[in-house]
């Protein structure tokens, strides 16, 4: 049985080797080390993101030569608190000592295929101990936004090297965090795997970390809703406002006797919408990047006729490589496309209620497309693909 075993280990790492083709003679080595692990103090305020249980028992490495890069991640859900702060630090666990330096690496994006790399740092590793290096450069942690913290290897020659695995832990994480890894550098496919896949008696996670601090954050920027009656100016009781951002997340509040609502946001893009009974839906969309105030005037249906159905929009090909074609069953006045950082990479004046928009200079990855009409907005997330 162990041989079977063994068998079925060797023949999936060699197909993996061959879907990865990198170039170099690549072999995954792991290693069970028999000297007493390194431990290290956590920070109790919540400071250092860590997938692990802050042990070294485990690694892996080659056995001949190669480049790779091991990573964990964070999901989206589980930043949204520290959006804003800023990482100014990595923890790197290291078994032995690899020759020349190696590079820390850190990328955010929507998904794995879709990642930008907003720090690194190369350092020379101290072997058998949790290497702590300071980004000269800092990372903020963006909206939306998975984080992805890896450590690449160049072709350090044979060895184990990365204190890879803590095997204590009973249960692999979820989706496979802290145990995806890169065969050679940067694939035309971009194969992150899973360390399972080769290994699958391995349960545990990277002994890699990020240091976070909340105090460098920006202030959460507020925005102020007033609404009133365009007749007559009194303020409007009840009005229910629905403020979206670009990751769809909507949040909803009504106005007090004084016709206010009062949000706390982070900085970015927001789709807005104020309704009430026996009067005209007002949309719209602002930019936050500090304490703003929204004045509106809301118009009472006289004429039932006069509500117009909701925009509906289509845009294909999606994924696209040089254009869009949008469609909409309202005329389109403006078309923005925003990138995953929240900035403006394209602004679009339309009259009419199709389009095309060329997106040949426009960098590949997830962007969203804010549709403006002159009575609704709508939000498309598309694809710009090479």
């Amino acid at each position: 049985m162990k041989s079977l075993t063994h068998n079925l280990i060797i023949l999936k790492l060699i197909i993996f080797l061959l879907i990865t083709n990198t170039g170099f003679s690549q072999t995954i080595e792991r290693a069970k080390k028999s000297n007493p692990s390194v431990d290290f103090n956590i920070n109790k305020d919540g400071e250092w993101f860590r997938w692990d249980t802050g042990v070294m028992t485990d690694s892996v490495g080659f056995d001949t030569e190669g480049w790779w890069t091991s990573a964990v991640y964070w999901d989206w859900d589980e930043l949204e608190p520290y959006v804003g702060g800023i990482i100014t630090a990595v923890r790197i666990g290291v078994w032995d000592l690899p020759e020349g330096d190696v590079v820390a690496r850190i990328w955010q994006g929507p998904d794995r295929d879709n990642l930008t790399e907003c720090a690194f740092e190369q350092f020379t590793p101290v072997p058998n101990a949790f290497n702590e290096v300071y980004l000269t450069a800092f990372c903020e942690i963006k909206l939306c936004q998975d984080l992805w913290f890896g450590v690449e290897w160049y072709d350090p020659g044979e060895g184990i090297y990365p204190a890879g695995i803590d095997t204590e832990i009973e249960e692999k994480p979820d989706n496979g965090k802290g145990e995806m890894i890169m065969m050679g550098r940067y694939s035309e496919e971009n194969d992150w795997t899973t360390l399972s896949e080769i290994f699958p008696d391995l349960n545990g996670v990277w002994n890699h970390h990020i240091h976070v601090e909340l105090e460098w954050c920006v202030p959460s920027p507020s925005i102020t809703f007033s609404i009133t009656d365009a007749s007559d100016y009194s303020p409007l009781a009840d009005a229910v406002v629905d403020i979206v951002n670009v990751c769809n997340d909507s949040l909803t509040k009504t106005t007090n006797i004084n016709g206010l609502t009062f949000f706390e946001l982070h900085h970015g893009f927001y789709d807005y919408k104020v309704s009430l009974d026996g009067y005209k839906t007002v949309t719209g969309e602002i930019e936050l990047s500090g304490d703003t105030l929204v004045e509106i005037k809301m118009k009472k249906i006289t004429n039932i006729v006069e509500e117009e159905n909701p925009i509906e929009v289509s845009v294909f090909p999606n994924p696209a490589s040089d254009k869009f074609i949008v469609e909409s069953n309202q005329k389109i006045s403006q078309i923005k496309l925003i990138n995953i950082n929240g900035k403006i990479a394209g602004k679009y004046v339309i009259d009419a209620f199709s389009t095309e928009i060329n997106i040949n200079e426009l960098k590949q990855g997830v962007y969203f497309m804010k549709i403006i009409s002159d009575k609704s907005v709508k939000t498309k997330r598309v694809l710009i693909m090479d």
